[in-house]
């Protein structure tokens, strides 16, 4: 059962299954929230098993830097339900999409501009409609479609990739990320003890660290660079 919290009232445009501040009067969606953590704290052990220094930072640490703040803003977001919180969750989303759609275009600016114009369109959408959750999640579905058909376009020309990467998990992790997310929202009545959206944080963040995997195997073959030892020993 819901509770009042420190965080009332309400303003996000979205409440998830999860009974609100049942566990502490300061966190409103305790397990939503702290499955946020895992994601963060492995986040940050990869940057540094990379190495990671402001004087050398390079795509594979602005990637995972971006993951840490998207899960910082969902922490945000499932701690607060405030307006605030889930722009902090939604915005980084949408600029990670981004930046992964620019890595699959090989640093393509032009592309790039295109892609931050139609990124701007639908946040200044979520804006003018801050009441509906509409803007976001049409937003994050059509850069998602277009992220996964340049990686299957990759994949036809490519072919070899497949077999150097661990795509087939990326799809299955995420598969199961989206049935856990749908199960929470639609099937909350019977499922509300099971916590399936903090599921949804935890498979996404698998589903997107292997996708990132064949993103930097792709970009080291197409432009004949090194990976860094931490990919070449990878293996979740």
């Amino acid at each position: 059962m819901s509770q009042l919290g420190y965080w009332e009232p309400k303003t996000s445009n979205i409440d998830w299954c999860e009974d609100n501040y049942y566990i502490s009067y300061y966190i409103a969606e305790w397990y939503n929230s702290l499955s946020n953590l895992i994601p963060i704290f492995y986040s940050i052990y990869i940057l540094y098993n990379l190495k990671f220094t402001y004087n050398n930072i390079n795509y594979y640490h602005i990637s995972y830097i971006l993951l840490i703040f998207v899960f910082i803003g969902s922490f945000c977001f499932h701690a607060t339900l405030t307006n605030v919180g889930q722009m902090l969750d939604e915005i980084p989303m949408l600029i990670t999409n981004v930046y992964m759609i620019y890595l699959l275009d090989n640093y393509n600016i032009k592309k790039l501009i295109y892609n931050i114009i139609l990124k701007i369109i639908f946040i200044l959408w979520m804006y003018y409609y801050p009441k509906s959750p509409l803007p976001f999640q049409l937003s994050f579905i059509v850069f998602n479609l277009i992220l996964f058909s340049k990686v299957f376009n990759i994949i036809i020309k490519y072919p070899v990739l497949k077999r150097k990467t661990n795509l087939n998990k990326s799809i299955f992790y995420y598969i199961i990320a989206i049935v856990c997310w749908l199960l929470d929202l639609f099937f909350c009545s019977y499922l509300k003890y099971f916590y399936l959206h903090s599921f949804w944080h935890i498979f996404s963040y698998i589903g997107c660290l292997h996708l990132l995997n064949f993103i930097f195997i792709y970009l080291s073959f197409i432009n004949s660079k090194i990976l860094p030892k931490y990919f070449q020993d990878l293996n979740y």
